[in-house]
């Protein structure tokens, strides 16, 4: 393979292989200023190789005539459905079987990723990078959880919600105001010292466009469209699924200024978000800590993700981590509140600027 990278989150690495300079570019891009790239050495270690490669239509049709496969549904990292064959040596999925197959090698634990045509697959190429480093980091002692998160004041607040509740338009909200990333959609969390501890996931950036239409910066930026093609995943389109979508390193474009916070800091603040557009007035309440922990498990339970939809691991020995994870979690829960906002950009930073200042 005549391109390759290392990709890292400083604990575990992957090596991603492709014939097609593009998929390099863009993997670089979806990563960058969130986890770790390199150019790889031979002293290097892998939790995985990942070879993506492009086959003439007659090859690949004679691979899959000769397999028999089921559909199944919530298959993929996104729970959507596909279609899969298992045996004893390879574990075998697809979106699509006239367009590309996923092959994970059970003996070796490494990824082929078969195409025909040359088109670059973002989303599916870096849940294959990111797979097997976060089923990792969840058997290291990290969760990940379904929330964003933001330094604000010099203080990690913690937004765990399910979806629909707002967390993106919170954290785009407090960015206006000198706030730093975090996380968007998920980050990974863990107990160390007492405190609870957050880290990034890597994962684009999805905004409703109401989100953007009320965010005064967000809205002059995305207006433009030499904007939108910085900003959008490269060889994609902004809207994707009816949102605007963008990669955490547009970030500092948007804003001036480097605004992604650094790993590993402690958790001052958990806040449980709930957007209304039908309120005048924002309400913040402080909640105990059952209260909060009753949240979290919610949280928790109702994960729209996979974590580990190839297997590397077994899924009983991930689903023990989560929970003994989430027991030492439930110990230090930090102060929390619950919050009913109206999705206006300059009210929720004053809301929540009485209660953590």
């Amino acid at each position: 393979m005549p391109y390759q990278i290392k990709i890292s989150n400083t604990e575990n690495s992957v090596l991603f292989l492709t014939d097609n300079k593009k998929e390099i570019e863009a993997m670089i891009q979806y990563f960058q200023d969130i986890w770790i790239i390199e150019k790889p050495k031979q002293t290097d270690t892998y939790l995985t190789k990942i070879k993506s490669k492009g086959i003439n239509q007659e090859e690949y049709t004679k691979i899959i005539e000769n397999l028999s496969f089921e559909y199944c549904t919530k298959l993929f990292y996104d729970m959507s459905s596909g279609y899969k064959y298992e045996d004893d040596n390879f574990y075998m999925v697809s979106k699509d079987l006239k367009l590309w197959l996923t092959i994970y090698n059970k003996i070796n634990h490494n990824i082929l990723f078969l195409r025909i045509n040359k088109e670059i697959y973002n989303v599916h190429l870096s849940q294959m990078i990111k797979d097997p480093i976060n089923a990792k980091s969840l058997l290291s002692g990290q969760l990940l959880l379904h929330s964003s998160a933001v330094s604000l004041f010099g203080k990690i607040i913690l937004f765990p919600a399910q979806k629909a509740a707002g967390k993106s338009t919170l954290l785009m909200s407090l960015l206006n105001y000198s706030g730093n990333y975090l996380g968007n959609d998920s980050n990974f969390i863990s107990v160390e010292d007492s405190s609870i501890i957050c880290k990034k996931n890597p994962h684009c950036i999805r905004l409703g466009k109401e989100t953007v239409q009320y965010n005064a910066i967000l809205k002059e930026f995305f207006s433009n469209i030499d904007n939108q093609n910085i900003a959008k995943m490269l060889y994609a389109n902004i809207i994707m699924n009816g949102k605007i979508q963008f990669v955490p390193s547009a970030l500092a474009k948007i804003y001036s200024r480097n605004c992604i916070e650094k790993d590993g800091k402690k958790v001052s603040f958990i806040i449980f978000p709930t957007l209304d557009l039908t309120i005048d007035k924002n309400e913040i309440v402080q909640i105990s800590s059952e209260e909060a922990k009753s949240k979290l498990e919610e949280c928790i339970e109702d994960a729209d993700h996979r974590i580990c939809w190839l297997p590397f691991f077994e899924e009983k020995t991930l689903y023990e981590a989560v929970r003994q994870i989430s027991n030492e979690i439930f110990k230090k829960i930090p102060i929390s509140y619950k919050l009913k906002y109206s999705g206006d950009v300059n009210e929720a930073y004053e809301t929540l600027k009485k209660v953590i200042y």
